[in-house]
This record gives C-alpha cells, sequence and structure tokens, in this order.
C-alpha cells in the first residue's frame, strides 16, 4: 500500500509526467492528502488518460478536489472512482463537471454509496453531456425510480453508450423493464 504518502509523491510525478497514459492506484489507501495532491496535478498534467482510485474509499471531499482537476483537464478520458462515498455534495460536483467536461468519456461509480435521488443529479447532468460514453454504477444503492429515472436518461441522452446497473438487487420485475429499455435503445447497453 502507497499510503498518504504515495498518494504525495504520485502527485508530484503527475505534474511533470510527459509519458503516463494509464495509472490505476487502486486499494492503496492515499488517504485526502494524497488525493488532494493528485488532483492538483490533473490540473496542469495534459498526458494522463486514465485513473482508477477504487477502493480509495475516496470522501465527498476528495471528489471535489477532483472535479476541480476536471474543470480544467482536457488529457482525461477515464475516471474510477469505486468503492467510495463520494455523498450528496460529491455527486453534485460531478454532475457540474459533466455538463462542461468534454474530455471525460468513462466514469466508474461501483460501490460509491450513490441511491436513487443521487444518481437522477447525474443523469440530469448527463442531459447536457455529449461525450461521457460509458457510466458504471455496480453495486449502489438503487431500487424504486431507478427504471423511470433510465427510461428519461434515453430519451434525452444520445450519446451514452454502456451503462452497467448490476449488483443493484433489482426485483425480476425491474429486469424486466430493463431488458424493454434496452431493446427499445438502439444506442445504449444496458447491463442488469
Amino acid at each position: 500500500m502507497l499510503g498518504m504518502t504515495g498518494g504525495i509523491l504520485f502527485g508530484k510525478l503527475l505534474k511533470t509526467n510527459k509519458a503516463l497514459k494509464s495509472l490505476s492506484l487502486n486499494d492503496n489507501s492515499i488517504n485526502v492528502e494524497g488525493t488532494k495532491a493528485i488532483a492538483k496535478a490533473l490540473k496542469v498534467n495534459g498526458t494522463l488518460e486514465k485513473l482508477y482510485l477504487k477502493f480509495n474509499y475516496i470522501v465527498s471531499e476528495e471528489v471535489i478536489a477532483i472535479c476541480e482537476a476536471l474543470e480544467v483537464n482536457t488529457a482525461l478520458t477515464v475516471l474510477g472512482l469505486g468503492n467510495s462515498n463520494i455523498g450528496l455534495e460529491g455527486v453534485e460536483r460531478l454532475a457540474k463537471v459533466l455538463k462542461v467536461n468534454t474530455t471525460l468519456t468513462a466514469l466508474h461509480l461501483d460501490s460509491a454509496g450513490l441511491d436513487i435521488e443521487q444518481v437522477n443529479i447525474l443523469f440530469r447532468a448527463l442531459e447536457v453531456n455529449n461525450t461521457l460514453i460509458e457510466l458504471g454504477l455496480m453495486r449502489n444503492n438503487l431500487r424504486e425510480g431507478l427504471v423511470e429515472a433510465v427510461q428519461k436518461l434515453v430519451r434525452v441522452n444520445k450519446t451514452l453508450r454502456r451503462l452497467n446497473l448490476q449488483g443493484n438487487s433489482m426485483d425480476p420485475k425491474v429486469g424486466l423493464e430493463m431488458e424493454e429499455i434496452r431493446r427499445a435503445s438502439r444506442h445504449l447497453d444496458i447491463k442488469y
């Protein structure tokens, strides 16, 4: 495990990075300060395209720092923040960034403690986003209202190609409704 010190060191390295395109720091307990150092580096790094921070139990404070970087970063296309607790404030900042960011194509929020209210906030941002093509929402707390939210998303967003909802404890009826949505949508592959 890298811990906070490792996260800070990677942040320093990323500031001058000209070669590294993909970085996985999954399951390294990089802590708030380590994540903030990486986020600060993303503001000036024009090379890194993929960043995976799963299993670092990121909270809203860290998501906000990453979002601030995504407002100016024009290289990052894939962001993995799974196995976190990003909270309502973190979701609201992600939604704000999704409305303006034109490079992020994949966002993975699997096991991020999201509920349907938070997912609806993200889906509303996707009404205007035309770059995100993949959204991972596996193993969150998505049950009631999910069908309606996905139906609305499919009507307004024609860019998203992959939506992963597996592991959200859907009853069989919801599974059948998701299959109908998937079949009716010619552009979106939904895993449920």
